[in-house]
């Protein structure tokens, strides 16, 4: 981010940036996470780096590293593609503009191609063609529509300026507009803002409407908006010096002032659930072997599938949960959330629920290959799989693993909002999930009560 703006409008302003960024507590909260929105923002930065150093001096070893950063983006979030149209545009329109040597534009396409090409082999070998993806596994909606849209409007600008950028969503947006108007600008400007409205709009009409946590769609949007605020500050500040130092200093000092504390309270919080996790891992390495099969939370084994040790199932395939994180939803909806692999679930939907574990527990066995299979879970969950193991079988405990109570400290975003009016509350759509408690990794609760490891023996 301080590389960016110093190379378009001078350090100290890339150092104003940076410091807007680190502000940020949605951004800190997810940069922790390990999701993909934040990889998107690093690859996002990096690809905007690398294309200034090549506005500037028409580097060929940059061009090539912004076509690659900008064609990694939709191999990790497939909706991010947008941001790699906007930038194919603009490269086709600067090249007009300017009649830049064609070579570049080879080369860009050479960047792209390395990361996107890679993503058609891979889904060529796990899925049999090279256009399909994961999604079309898991049979989960992925809808977009024009009525999605004007109902989530209102919920997402509230939620820009209250959970998101803040101010810097007004500053940005008129930066942009001074930019587009200045003939010198216009092209990078437009660049800059239509790597925001795009991806808006497209989550706007995404069927999965506004909650606490929707701000991760648009996290790759936050740098873009303080690039065009500083921007804006600069240019205010050029021409009347004292307005733009006392704006400046007015919405850093605001940004702290809604930041900092939040990030505080989110990453302590985070602190907390992964020091859970990485207890878990620990046990879990120290007595599983790899290669053996292991039941548990999706909390749990989302965290342990990043290790590709273990052969991991969700327990809820065995328990069927009544866990409040379940969507308000159909009974046939239901199942779908427990049977996201679409071929699974036109298997097991079919069935009683207690032929359902029957027919997954033979399933585990099958897919065990003569290994080993352990049950992670609290004790109320071990009780009820000892009701629906067979009677040959048995559950014997191999480690008992104490979790804290970490209490009910709050993200940052989970408080009330501010657009909670009756039309927009969550349980007006059939499809939603309730709000994830504080101390809840998906569906897992940390909550004091401790997990028993337990193998699954079959005599």
């Amino acid at each position: 981010m301080f590389l960016i703006v110093s190379l378009w409008i001078g350090d100290i302003w890339g150092l104003i940036a940076l410091l807007l960024f680190a502000f940020n507590s949605f951004s800190n909260e997810h940069a922790l996470f390990g999701d993909s929105h934040s990889s998107v923002i690093f690859f996002l930065i990096f690809g905007l780096f690398f294309l200034s150093i090549w506005l500037k001096k028409k580097s060929l070893w940059a061009i090539l590293l912004t076509g690659f950063c900008f064609g990694t983006i939709p191999t990790l979030r497939y909706a991010e593609f947008l941001l790699l149209l906007v930038f194919a545009l603009f490269i086709i329109l600067h090249f007009q503009k300017s009649k830049t040597n064609y070579i570049s534009l080879v080369v860009a396409g050479i960047g792209v191609g390395l990361p996107t090409v890679a993503l058609a082999i891979r889904n060529q070998i796990a899925f049999g063609a090279f256009w399909k993806t994961g999604y079309g596994i898991t049979d989960e909606p992925a809808h977009f529509g024009l009525s999605y849209f004007f109902q989530h409007f209102m919920p997402y600008i509230a939620q820009l300026l209250f959970h998101g950028v803040g101010i810097l969503f007004i500053a940005g947006l008129i930066g942009a507009a001074i930019l587009i108007r200045n003939k010198e600008f216009r092209l990078i400007g437009s660049f800059l803002l239509f790597l925001i409205l795009p991806l808006t709009f497209l989550y706007m009409a995404y069927v999965w409407p506004p909650d606490p946590q929707s701000m991760r769609f648009l996290l790759p949007t936050f740098p873009i908006y303080i690039i065009l605020s500083v921007w804006f500050l600069k240019i205010v500040s050029e021409k009347k010096a004292a307005l733009g130092i006392i704006s400046t200093i007015f919405i850093v000092f605001l940004t702290a002032l809604a930041g900092l504390p939040r990030s505080f309270l989110s990453l302590k919080h985070l602190q907390s659930k992964h020091a859970v996790l990485a207890n878990i891992t620990h046990v879990i390495e120290e007595n599983i072997q790899p290669g053996n099969i292991l039941v548990a939370n999706e909390g749990i084994i989302q965290n342990l599938d990043l290790l590709g040790k273990w052969k991991l199932s969700d327990i809820n395939l065995l328990l069927p949960t009544s866990d409040k994180m379940l969507p308000i939803i159909p009974n046939n909806e239901m199942l779908r959330k427990r049977f996201r692999n679409a071929k699974a679930l036109k298997k097991y939907s079919k069935l009683a629920e207690d032929k359902q574990s029957h027919a997954v527990s033979e399933d585990l066995w099958k897919w065990s290959e003569r290994g080993r299979i352990y049950l992670l879970g609290k004790d109320e969950q071990v009780d009820s799989m000892k009701e629906k193991i067979m009677q040959t079988d048995s559950l014997v405990i191999v480690k008992r693993i104490d979790i804290p109570d970490i209490g009910k400290l709050q993200f940052s975003g989970r408080n009330k909002r501010p657009y909670q009016r009756s039309k927009f509350r969550m349980s007006r759509r059939k499809n939603i999930t309730r709000r994830m408690k504080p101390n809840q990794i998906y569906d897992f609760f940390v909550d004091g009560k401790p997990l028993f490891l337990v193998e699954w023996k079959r005599n």
